[in-house]
């Protein structure tokens, strides 16, 4: 089951995020397995965790996405030559909760775009995609939580 998209206020949010390049089509094989390598990484700095992995999609140039794998953490600390530090900006966000297999995530970002184009909500990039559900310890894919999250423009006073 997928919720309606919803707007919320969300603040400044430090995270910690191995960077790579990868194609559409490898995403799930290429992305996945850096999740165990950034909470190593994570343990290794003694630097606990303040919400879920997430895959940030920064940009696509010729068909090659740069992409985030990361976890958000409480204060901002300096990375390495393998894990980066960013931010996401304080401000308004769409978030869209898909509940389901991971295959279906496509489907649930035109889903989010849909709404969007008739909402006349103009959606910013990077997109991001929070994984809050463990399959390791909920199985069923029915029960996997995504939510895509996307930046909107400041409001106008």
């Amino acid at each position: 089951m997928n919720m309606e998209p919803k707007i919320e206020n969300r603040p400044e949010q430090p995270y910690l995020a191995i960077r790579t390049k990868v194609q559409m089509a490898e995403i799930p094989t290429k992305l996945p397995p850096l999740i165990p390598e950034i909470y190593e990484w994570l343990e290794t700095h003694k630097i606990q965790p303040a919400g879920p992995v997430f895959f940030n999609y920064l940009d696509m140039d010729n068909g090659i996405m740069t992409a985030e794998v990361g976890v958000p953490v409480e204060v901002l600390h300096a990375g390495d030559a393998r894990v980066s530090a960013g931010t996401f900006p304080a401000g308004r966000y769409a978030v869209y909760t898909h509940m389901g297999n991971y295959t279906q995530i496509p489907e649930a970002h035109m889903a989010l775009g849909t709404w969007a184009r008739q909402n006349n909500i103009q959606l910013l990039n990077p997109c991001i995609e929070f994984y809050p559900t463990d399959p390791a310890i909920k199985p069923d894919p029915a029960h996997w939580q995504t939510d895509i999250v996307r930046r909107l423009p400041a409001e106008k006073n």
